[in-house]
């Protein structure tokens, strides 16, 4: 008798072993982490020595917190500073457009998690007590080993994303929380520039800022469709291998628009002292006193006009189109020289929102041809703003390009926000003028990290903190132009990094 009861204690516990360790290796992958053996087994054996109240608790948390964060998870990875900023910087409609996109599947797979959860945690066993203390000591050290090595080495931001999942989750969403409130004490900082020249060759200078746009996807740099007809046909310089920033669109344009971390020291702090007059106008999300370093860096214009004020009551989902009145406004208006920054939603997702569900020309799938789309019409929008700096009879100059860009998912069905792949850097850069008489084309590599520079050149404003030891403007080769910020700060080189699924 007693030898029967052994053997179906023993297969309960075997019973329990397996469901806990697939179960886990799911909520690991849901959680946005790597299969890794060690954890996995580490997990299972640890709850085989926890009494079934503690035991039923553990698996349901978990389980739980895998299932909320599944879309998020799955799409986008684990807790990372830029999830972390982009639920901070968010607004009401753009949550709304998020829980939107979401394709019905994930909802699915949640609620799957949910009930494979329920019926793991149900399974009732004694727990072991066979070298208790020697079994948990074991799995501590295979827990806890590599993050406190990490530690006390002083290096807390790979101890914050290293480690078992269980842990790792919680360190690395608080190192992010504390990341982001260090940055938004930098760019409320003021400006230090102290300008030693100024020798403008133009009396207005635009700057159209896209969003999430892959040049790949653009005809004028290769691709089959025929969706930019504006800068295919225009004359002006192309740079074919600019590189973002970073693949967010805070952590890029902040690297980009100001001297960072000195985020006070950005175009529009250093536009105003050389005597502009500077507005920014934004279809982007404007939320709160704080509501996000790029809209922060947008404010510090003398004038700044936000279509989305962001408050709960904003419903709207605006066309870029609803910035051409207040930009012809600008134009016409009495004045010094101007610097007027134009942010779009251009391509940001869901690319169907953007283009009413309309699409020209059908690619691939529905969510393809409307990015397809998209950027056709932020290239009617160029055309639109061109037309107008051409009836102002004024000497001018447009820039273009886009914070970063997207890359491909594994199926080959969506695109993604993403820091692992060329692509996710991977934009336009163009710049066209009244007298611009020809397409000219920079094959050398630029990255957004030196766009200070860049823009110094452009507007022709010499300040001591802003380097100009290469002719940005030129063909020439420039030092340092191949490293890009990933979604945890981190600097990488460019050229290490794969190529996407397409």
């Amino acid at each position: 008798m007693n030898k029967k009861l052994k053997d179906v204690i023993m297969s309960k516990l075997m019973l329990k072993f397996i469901s806990i360790f697939l179960l886990f290796s799911l909520l690991h992958t849901i959680m946005g982490y790597p299969f890794k053996l060690i954890y996995i087994l580490t997990i299972s054996i640890v709850l085989l020595y926890v009494k079934n109240g503690s035991y039923r608790f553990f698996v349901l948390f978990f389980t739980t917190l895998a299932a909320l964060y599944l879309p998020i998870g799955l799409i986008y990875g684990p807790p990372t500073y830029n999830t972390v900023a982009s639920f901070y910087y968010t607004d009401i409609q753009e949550s709304r457009e998020f829980i939107a996109n979401i394709d019905i599947k994930y909802y699915l797979y949640s609620i799957f998690i949910l009930i494979l959860g329920a019926l793991v945690s149900s399974i009732k066993v004694n727990a072991v007590n066979y070298h208790k203390k020697v079994v948990v000591i074991l799995m501590a050290i295979i827990f806890f080993f590599t993050p406190a090595k990490y530690a006390l080495g002083g290096k807390y931001e790979r101890a914050a994303n290293s480690g078992a999942p269980e842990t790792r989750f919680f360190t690395e969403l608080i190192y992010s929380i504390y990341s982001l409130i260090d940055e938004v004490k930098l760019y409320t900082s003021n400006d230090s520039f102290e300008i030693t020249k100024v020798n403008n060759k133009y009396d207005i200078y635009v700057i159209v800022i896209g969003e999430s746009v892959r040049k790949d996807f653009m005809h004028s740099y290769g691709f089959k469709v025929s969706n930019t007809p504006f800068m295919s046909s225009s004359n002006g310089t192309f740079f074919t291998n600019y590189i973002s920033a970073a693949s967010s669109t805070q952590s890029s344009l902040t690297h980009s628009l100001a001297l960072y971390p000195k985020i006070g020291n950005n175009i529009m702090t250093l536009a105003s002292k050389a005597g502009f007059d500077t507005y920014w106008l934004s279809n982007q999300g404007f939320v709160g006193e704080y509501d996000g370093s790029v809209a922060a860096i947008g404010r510090r214009a003398n004038h700044s006009f936000f279509i989305k004020r962001g408050s709960s009551d904003d419903k709207r989902v605006s066309s870029d189109t609803a910035l051409l009145p207040e930009f012809n406004s600008v134009l016409k208006s009495l004045g010094n020289k101007k610097l007027i920054v134009v942010h779009l939603m251009g391509s940001h997702t869901p690319f169907c929102t953007r283009t009413e569900e309309q699409y020209n020309t059908f690619y691939h799938n529905k969510k393809f041809s409307c990015y397809v789309q998209s950027i056709k019409n932020t290239d009617k929008l160029l055309s639109e703003i061109y037309t107008g700096l051409n009836e102002s009879k004024s000497k001018w100059s447009m820039m273009y390009f886009s914070d970063h860009a997207l890359s491909m998912t594994y199926d080959k069905n969506e695109l993604a926000h993403s820091d692992g792949h060329k692509q996710n850097y991977e934009v336009p850069f163009f710049i066209t003028s009244y007298d611009s008489i020809q397409q000219e084309f920079i094959n050398a590599r630029r990255s957004g990290l030196h766009f200070m520079s860049l823009f110094s050149q452009w507007t022709g404003i010499q300040e001591n903190s802003i380097k100009n030891e290469c002719d940005m403007l030129s063909s020439n080769e420039c030092n340092d132009q191949s490293t890009v910020i990933d979604f945890n700060k981190n600097h990488r080189d460019f050229d290490s990094l794969p190529n996407d699924h397409s």
